[in-house]
């Protein structure tokens, strides 16, 4: 007697044929015997008669099909052959495991019909080919222990499981990393008035941060056509954009990390920036001409005076420009002169003698502030008639252009 094959899987089907051996005569079956005992027949179990042989078929076999089956002839011969029903090994679908890096975890692989488990890691590797003081497998190997997880750990791990024929099953493993530290990338332009500005900030947990969130002086920025933000999951890079920068845009920015921990807790990280925008300063304001009624033609005194810019770029002041010139002059070959004062100073007394022997007419005067991005422009022009020989007790004329 053969069976084809001799051990099958739960749910699949076999085939047993007895046939008389030596010689061609036709040969008839009394009866088949499974471990000694008659072997009921139905819709599942049936035979097949042929002259010369007798094919018996089990179909959807399952494990108490297992046994020694025999057929008898009616001749009182026999002949038996062991037949095997494999419990089809099905492993149970796992939930995955969440871990932070450092602390112990244990994964459960389960299933039926099985008798024992290994384990292997992403990186194929069995565990008992790795730390031995760190993956612990007892019994039947169904539990897999672990201890300080690592990023190294992150992933699935295979079980293997042993019976009559080998499943395999995974099981997932996600391993975090808290962050601890983000790192923040300025714009390589200087935070310059004008021109767009551009920081990102990206944090060191694994995987990235579930979100991110920016304040600007402890408030949440809120996205305009202006300022924008984005965030990048799968490199943790979180980016603001501010286009164009101005003058109002000084602020202690932060962003906020936020990770998730398997205790369903959150965790937080966050970096902080200053944004000092820098640009040109604003022209000093306020300038005012006060011209004084001279008590002699040798000296005809002047005073210019102004206030500080109102915005200095967020610079100190380190000094003041004061320009003249000719107005009237200057419609055919302007030459200007200047004087730098420091930056303490707020007002100048000029001689307005020296001007009328070079012949001046028309004695225009600006003052620009002075910081490390520069000078500002002119401040409003003020003007001064000059005449070479002035009325006496008549005040000099001024006027504004």
């Amino acid at each position: 007697m053969t069976a084809s094959p001799g051990g099958v899987n739960t749910g699949e089907s076999a085939t047993f044929e007895c046939l008389r051996t030596g010689n061609h005569q036709p040969i008839k079956i009394r009866s088949w015997l499974v471990d000694g005992r008659s072997l009921s027949l139905n819709s599942r179990i049936n035979t097949s008669h042929f002259p010369y042989n007798n094919r018996l078929t089990i179909n959807g076999a399952v494990r108490s099909d297992s046994g020694r089956y025999t057929c008898v002839t009616d001749g009182r011969h026999k002949a038996s052959q062991n037949f095997i029903v494999y419990c089809t090994v099905v492993p149970f679908r796992m939930p995955v495991t969440r871990a932070v890096a450092g602390t112990n975890v244990s994964l459960r692989c389960d299933g039926q019909c099985y008798e024992y488990i290994f384990w292997a890691r992403n990186d194929g590797y069995f565990v008992d080919e790795l730390e031995p003081e760190r993956f612990y497998s007892p019994g039947n190997g169904s539990i897999l222990y672990i201890t300080n997880v690592s990023i190294a750990d992150n992933g699935s791990f295979t079980c293997e499981f042993l019976a009559g024929k080998t499943a395999y099953a995974k099981v997932e493993l996600l391993v975090k990393v808290p962050a601890t530290k983000v790192t923040v990338y300025k714009s390589s332009r200087a935070s310059q008035v004008g021109h767009d500005y551009q920081v990102t900030c990206r944090s060191d947990g694994t995987p990235p941060s579930e979100s991110v969130t920016w304040y600007n002086n402890s408030l949440p920025i809120h996205q305009t056509s202006r300022v924008t933000t984005h965030y990048n999951r799968d490199t943790g890079t979180a980016t603001l954009l501010i286009r164009p920068l101005t003058r109002y845009d000084l602020s202690n920015m932060v962003c906020l990390f936020e990770q998730e921990v398997p205790t369903g807790q959150f965790h937080y990280v966050k970096a902080t920036l200053n944004i000092i925008p820098t640009g040109k300063p604003d022209p000093p304001t306020d300038l005012i001409i006060e011209v004084i009624i001279p008590h002699s033609l040798a000296r005809s005194p002047v005073r210019l005076s102004w206030t500080p810019p109102i915005y200095a770029g967020h610079l100190d002041m380190l000094a003041y420009r004061i320009t003249y010139w000719d107005e009237i002059a200057c419609s055919v070959d302007c030459k200007e002169g200047e004087y730098w004062l420091d930056a303490s100073v707020l007002s100048h007394d000029f001689d307005l003698l020296a001007y009328l022997i070079q012949n001046y007419t028309r004695l225009c005067f600006a003052v620009q502030s002075v910081t490390n991005d520069g000078l500002s422009t002119r401040s409003k022009v003020k003007c001064l008639g000059v005449s070479p020989r002035p009325p006496r007790q008549t005040p000099l004329l001024f006027s504004n252009s």
